[in-house]
């Protein structure tokens, strides 16, 4: 059975660098970012929950008076 012994080497330009680099960036940012989307739902669901508990208050109090 033969074998084939390839020597292969990467080359890495700048460009491929660039592009590597930024791959990592999103890779990196992805990991937070499983944490950050649900805060910043469950943050606007915070405020939207008072908003509408604030405007439901109002309408009860003028209905009183």
């Amino acid at each position: 059975m033969p074998i084939v012994w390839f020597d292969d080497e990467a080359r890495l330009t700048p460009e491929i660098h660039s592009e590597l680099t930024t791959l990592a960036v999103f890779l990196d940012a992805g990991e937070y970012l499983k944490f950050i989307l649900p805060s910043v739902s469950f943050l606007g669901i915070v405020i939207t929950s008072i908003y509408i508990y604030t405007q439901v208050n109002k309408k009860q109090t003028f209905q009183f008076k």
